[in-house]
């Protein structure tokens, strides 16, 4: 038996173990985080393979989750310093899982992620599903990486990203809760900060009615936001 298919058996054990409430999907998803994943880059000298392996086992256990919440999870601890190998896993298992499945369905996955601005572009060069979601790929970097609320209204300008656009808006939004919204609740420094990106008012809704409708039926429904953080969040976008 080959050292992938080693690995899809233990992959599938895990599993079993996951389903009949053996051993807890968080228990495992944390061991693999703080214990494996950040050895990887070291690991990669001696085992250049290990990516696959490891991507071959991860699959086993969570591909059938019905996003890839699971994949930015585990992905963490390399990246901040391994950003290349980050790419690398991530490509070499989506392509696998791609394999496995359909390109569709990967697709279908990425689009019921909640934080899918973490995985970098360069892992889905096949992933452009719509307009959408390459925006909001584009636009999560830019909020993290600036603190400056004037920087990043210029470079909305440079790359022509009209909020005035429903589209825009939309794309803009959807970034604003991916920065956040984090562990079930609203940093409300980065909130305030971000909400005057998308020039909220109380007029706006009735002016973009399909935008304040979207939020309401999408975006709180699939970040699971409470009712009281919702209300946080309808506070804020009034005023």
């Amino acid at each position: 038996m080959s050292k992938a298919d080693q690995q899809c058996v233990a992959g599938q054990l895990v599993k079993m173990l996951i389903k009949q409430n053996i051993i807890p999907r968080e228990h495992v998803l944390k061991v693999l985080t703080l214990g494996l994943i950040p050895d990887i880059p070291d690991i990669q000298v001696d085992c250049p393979k290990v990516l696959n392996y490891v991507g071959v086992f991860v699959l086993e256990v969570f591909g059938e989750e019905p996003n890839l919440n699971w994949l930015i999870e585990l992905t963490k601890p390399l990246k901040e310093d391994y950003e290349q190998t980050l790419e690398e896993f991530i490509k070499e298992t989506l392509e696998m899982l791609k394999r496995k499945k359909t390109e569709e369905h990967v697709k279908s996955l990425l689009k019921n992620t909640n934080d899918k601005g973490s995985i970098p572009q360069e892992s889905l060069p096949w992933s452009d599903i719509d307009g959408h979601e390459t925006l909001v790929s584009k636009i999560v970097p830019v909020l993290r990486n600036n603190e400056n609320v004037k920087d990043i209204f210029n470079i909305f300008q440079e790359n022509s990203w009209d909020v005035r656009e429903i589209d825009t808006r939309k794309a803009a939004v959807e970034a604003i809760f991916q920065v956040c919204f984090i562990d079930g609740k609203w940093d409300l420094n980065k909130l305030d900060k971000y909400l005057p990106l998308i020039e909220t008012k109380p007029t706006h809704r009735a002016t973009f009615p399909e935008l304040w409708k979207w939020i309401s039926s999408e975006l709180v429904k699939r970040f699971n936001v409470s009712r009281d953080e919702e209300q946080v969040l309808w506070t804020r976008l009034n005023e």
